[in-house]
C-alpha cells in the first residue's frame, strides 16, 4: 500500500507549521489515512521518505532563494532609508511654516467688531463682579445701623448664644472697613457690645464654674471663643478654681519665712500640705477640663502656672524669707522643701500622663465650629502626641525655678554649712580633750569625713552633680599633699612593692585616684543631664545643645586635673631616672665608633657592634614596662574608666574605635593596628559610658597617654638640653632612642618626633638632610654642625 503525501510543497509546508515537534510531524505524515490500512512496507516506506525529502530540499531551496531576494531588496532600499527620513523632516518643517501662516491669516481675518463685541462682554462681566461686592458691602453696612438694637433684645431676652453669633457675623465683615474713616466707631461699638454680653455672662458663669456644671460651662466657653474673649474665660475660670488654694497659701502665717504676726506652723510642715491640696484640686481638674476644653494639656498647664502666679507672697519671696531665717543651717531643710517640690511634681506628671491617655482613648467633644476650637481639636491627633510634651514645659518652670537661684549658689550654701560643721566639731567639748586627746582627734576626724561625705550626697540630692561652683572649688584645692593618707596605700604598697614609688608617691596616688572617683560618680551622660534638668517634670524633649555646659565643663576641668596629677605621680620615678641624662659624660666621649680600630698596632681588624643602651635608659624601660602592673592591680576602679576623653595626648576617635571594636571582634593584628594609630588631641569632646569599655581597653587607653605624656616630657625638656654630641655620643644616644622606641610600642604608642630624633642624631655631617625644622635645628647645634 502507498502512502499518500499532499500534493504540494506548499501544503506540506503548511501542515509543518501546525506542530511544534518536527519528529511528530514526519510520523503524522507518513501514517496511513485510516486506522483500518494495513501497514506500508518497508519499500513504500522508502520511496516516500525520499519524496519527502526530495520535497523538503526544493521548499529549503525556494526558502533560500526567496531569503537573498528579501536581503537584496533591503540592501538596495537602506540607503534610501536615510533621504527619505530626511526628506520628511523638510517637508514636516515647510508644514509647520504653512500652518503658522494660515494661523496668523485666521486671525486677521475675525472681523474688528467680532473683538469689540468680546472685550464688551469682559467689561460687562467686571461690572457685574464689582456691582455685587457693592451689593454685599451696602448689606453688612446696612446690619451694622440695627447690630446694637438686636444685640441688645438678644441679651435682655437671655439669648447668650444668639448675641454671640450676631456679634461675631458682625465682626468678620470689620475687614470691609478697613482704612475708612467709619472703622474706628464701629470697632469701638464692637467692644461696647462684647462687655455687655461679658458682663451679662459674668455672673452666670462664676455660679457654674463654682456648682462644677460642666454643660453650662462648656456652652460659655463656646460663647466667649465665639466673641474672641478666650482668655477671660480661662481667667474666669481659673480664679474661681484657685480661690480656694490662693487663700490657704495667704492665711498661712509662718514665723521661719520672717512673716508676721507668727503662726505656729514652720514652712517645712506647711508646702507638703499645701502641695497635697494642689494635688487634689488637680484630681478634680482631671475630669472638669477636657469636657469644657478642647486643649485639656495645655489648660491644665496653664491653670497650675495661673496658681503659682497668682500666690502672695510668692513662693520664691518665702524660700528667700526661709533662707535667711535659717542662716548657715538652711541647706538641709531647703534640701528637704525641694525633694517635697520633686514628689508633687511627678505626682502632676501622674496626672498628666492620665488626661493624656484619656485624651486619645475617647473621641474629641463636640465643641462650637469656632476656629479656635478647631485649630486645639487638631492637636488631639495621636500624630501631635509628642507636641503636647513641650506643654509641660510652662507648669515645670513655674514649679522648679524658684529653686534654680539657690542651684546655683550651691557652692557658697555648701561652703558656709560646712564650715558651721566644722566649726561646731572643733569647739564642742568632750571629756577626752585632757584624758585621751589622740583619740578625741580620731572622732573629730571621723565626723569631719561623715561631713565631707554628707556634702556630696546634698549635692546629690539638690543638684543631681552639677553644681558647677561646688565643682571648680574642688578643681581648685587638688593638689599632691604626701602627708594626707591614702586609703589604696596599703594595698599598693604590698602588692608593688619592688617598684620605685615611695610613700609619698602611694599617698599622692591613693588621694588623686580617690578625688577622680568622686568625679565618677556624677559623670556628665545625657540621661544625668536629663534628671538634672527635668526629672520630675518628664520632659524628653530632644535637644541638640547640651545641658548645663558650664558644670559639664567645671566636670571635665575638674577630671582633666585629676588625671594630670596621677599621670605625674604615676610617672615621677621614671622621670627621676632622667634628671641627669641631659648631663651625661657619654655624650662628649671621644672617638668615632665607625672607624676601625687594631690589635697591638697589627692588620687585625675589630669588627663594631651595636651599642647598649645607657644605664639610665635602661632603668627608664624598666619603669615604663611595670606601668601595666599599676592597672592591674586597680582594673576595676570606676575612677579610671571616668571621662577618658579628657586624658593628655588621646583622640577621641581611638576610644570610638576600641567601642566599635568590643562589639564586633576582630582579629589580633587589625586590634593592634587601631591602638598603636596615631594619637592626636581633639577638638571634640565626647563622653562615653564606662559600661561600654572593659577593663583591658581603658587599661591601653591609659598607657598610651602615659607614654605620650613621657615622650612629650623627654623630647621637649630632657633632650634638647644636651649642650653638645661628638660622634660617639650621638651614636650612644641613638642606640638609646631605638631601645625607648621599642619599649613604647610595647604600650601602643607610635612617636614621629621620637624617629625625627633618632633619625636626625644617627646623621654625619654633610648627609643629605632636605627637612627644616626645630629638632634638625637643635641637632646641628648639638653636633657642632652650625
Amino acid at each position: 500500500m502507498s502512502l499518500d503525501l499532499p500534493a504540494s510543497t506548499s501544503e506540506l509546508l503548511e501542515s509543518l507549521e501546525d506542530y511544534d515537534d518536527v519528529i511528530t510531524w514526519i510520523n503524522d505524515t507518513l501514517s496511513p489515512p485510516t486506522i483500518d490500512a494495513t501497514q506500508p512496507s518497508l519499500t513504500d516506506l522508502d520511496q516516500q521518505l525520499t519524496r519527502l525529502l526530495a520535497t523538503l530540499d526544493i521548499a529549503c531551496e525556494d526558502t533560500s532563494s526567496e531569503l537573498e531576494r528579501i536581503i537584496d531588496d533591503v540592501s538596495r532600499g537602506v540607503p534610501r532609508l536615510t533621504y527619505d527620513l530626511h526628506f520628511m523632516k523638510d517637508s514636516a518643517v515647510t508644514l509647520q511654516g504653512s500652518l503658522a501662516r494660515v494661523l496668523v491669516q485666521s486671525k486677521s481675518a475675525i472681523n474688528d467688531p467680532t473683538s469689540a463685541a468680546m472685550e464688551r462682554l469682559r467689561t460687562l462681566d467686571v461690572i457685574k463682579r464689582n456691582m455685587e461686592a457693592a451689593r454685599d458691602v451696602l448689606r453688612e453696612a446696612e446690619s451694622w445701623s440695627s447690630l446694637e438694637m438686636e444685640v441688645t433684645a438678644l441679651l435682655a431676652e437671655h439669648s447668650y448664644s444668639k448675641a454671640a453669633e450676631r456679634l461675631s457675623e458682625a465682626n468678620k465683615s470689620m475687614a470691609v472697613f478697613q482704612n475708612t474713616p467709619e472703622y474706628d466707631p464701629r470697632r469701638q461699638l464692637m467692644v461696647n457690645l462684647q462687655n455687655q454680653l461679658e458682663a451679662s455672662l459674668s455672673s452666670a458663669l462664676v455660679q457654674a464654674i463654682n456648682a462644677q456644671d460642666m454643660p453650662s460651662c462648656r456652652i460659655y466657653y463656646g460663647i466667649f471663643s465665639q466673641i474672641e474673649r478666650e482668655s477671660e474665660f480661662r481667667n474666669y475660670y481659673h480664679g474661681s478654681r484657685r480661690a480656694g488654694l490662693v487663700t490657704l497659701w495667704q492665711e498661712a502665717s509662718l514665723p521661719d519665712c520672717g512673716e508676721s504676726p507668727p503662726g505656729t506652723g514652720s514652712f517645712q510642715e506647711f508646702l507638703p500640705k499645701f502641695y497635697a491640696n494642689f494635688l487634689a484640686l488637680l484630681n478634680q481638674e482631671r475630669g472638669s477640663i477636657p469636657t469644657i476644653f478642647p486643649d485639656p494639656l495645655q489648660s491644665l498647664s496653664n491653670f497650675i502656672t495661673s496658681v503659682y502666679t497668682s500666690l502672695q507672697p510668692s513662693l520664691p519671696q518665702r524660700l528667700a524669707g526661709f533662707v535667711s531665717h535659717h542662716g548657715t543651717g538652711a541647706l538641709p531643710a531647703l534640701i528637704k522643701l525641694f525633694q517635697a517640690t520633686e514628689e508633687f511634681a511627678q505626682n502632676v506628671q501622674k496626672i498628666f500622663e492620665k488626661l493624656q491617655y484619656s485624651s486619645l482613648a475617647s473621641p474629641g467633644l463636640d465643641f462650637p465650629p469656632t476656629p479656635s476650637a478647631d485649630s486645639f481639636q487638631t492637636k488631639s491627633h495621636p500624630s501631635a502626641v509628642q507636641s503636647n510634651v513641650n506643654v509641660l514645659a510652662a507648669w515645670g518652670t513655674e514649679v522648679f525655678s524658684p529653686f534654680l537661684q539657690y542651684q546655683t549658689e550651691y557652692g557658697d550654701l555648701e561652703r558656709r554649712f560646712f564650715e558651721n560643721a566644722l566649726q561646731t566639731i572643733v569647739t564642742s567639748e568632750s571629756s577626752l580633750s585632757e584624758s585621751d586627746p589622740a583619740r578625741l582627734m580620731r572622732e573629730r576626724s571621723v565626723d569631719v569625713v561623715s561631713a565631707a561625705e554628707s556634702s556630696l550626697s546634698r549635692c546629690t540630692m539638690f543638684t543631681y552633680g552639677f553644681a558647677s561652683s561646688f565643682i571648680d572649688m574642688w578643681t581648685a584645692d587638688v593638689s599632691l599633699s604626701t602627708s594626707v593618707p591614702s586609703a589604696a596605700s596599703t594595698s599598693f604598697d604590698d602588692e608593688l612593692s619592688d617598684l620605685d614609688y615611695n610613700a609619698q608617691d602611694m599617698a599622692s596616688f591613693g588621694l588623686t585616684l580617690h578625688l577622680l572617683s568622686s568625679g565618677a560618680s556624677y559623670r556628665m551622660d545625657p540621661e544625668n543631664a536629663g534628671q538634672s534638668s527635668g526629672k520630675a517634670t518628664g520632659l524628653n524633649a530632644s535637644s541638640t545643645t547640651p545641658l548645663l555646659s558650664q558644670a559639664r565643663s567645671s566636670m571635665f576641668n575638674f577630671a582633666r586635673t585629676c588625671q594630670v596629677s596621677l599621670q605625674e605621680t604615676i610617672l615621677s620615678p621614671v622621670r627621676e631616672h632622667l634628671v641627669g641624662y641631659s648631663s651625661s659624660s657619654s655624650w662628649v666621649a671621644p672617638g668615632d665608633p665607625r672607624s676601625r680600630t687594631t690589635v697591638l698596632g697589627n692588620d687585625l681588624h675589630v669588627p663594631s657592634f651595636s651599642l647598649s643602651p645607657t644605664e639610665a635608659m635602661q632603668r627608664v624601660g624598666e619603669g615604663l614596662l611595670n606601668l601595666p602592673r599599676l592597672f592591674e592591680t586597680n582594673t576595676k576602679d570606676s575612677a579610671l574608666f571616668f571621662s577618658l576623653h579628657t586624658l593628655p595626648h588621646i583622640d577621641d576617635e581611638l576610644i570610638k574605635d576600641l567601642v566599635d571594636q568590643q562589639q564586633q571582634p576582630s582579629s589580633t593584628d587589625s586590634s593592634q593596628h587601631i591602638l598603636r594609630s596615631s594619637i592626636t588631641k581633639s577638638s571634640v569632646q565626647t563622653t562615653l559610658v564606662p559600661e561600654m569599655l572593659d577593663p583591658e581597653t581603658v587599661s591601653s587607653v591609659w598607657l598610651a597617654s602615659l607614654g605620650h605624656t613621657f615622650l612629650v616630657h623627654l623630647t621637649n625638656d630632657v633632650l634638647p638640653s644636651i649642650q653638645r654630641l661628638t660622634p660617639a655620643g650621638a651614636a650612644q644616644l641613638a642606640s638609646d632612642l631605638d631601645y625607648l622606641s621599642k619599649i613604647v610600642a610595647a604600650l601602643n604608642v607610635q612617636s614621629d618626633v621620637l624617629e625625627k630624633w633618632s633619625l636626625f642624631v644617627s646623621l654625619e655631617e654633610g648627609g643629605d638632610m632636605q627637612e627644616q625644622g626645630d629638632i634638625w635645628e637643635i641637632v646641628k647645634r648639638m653636633r657642632g654642625w652650625r
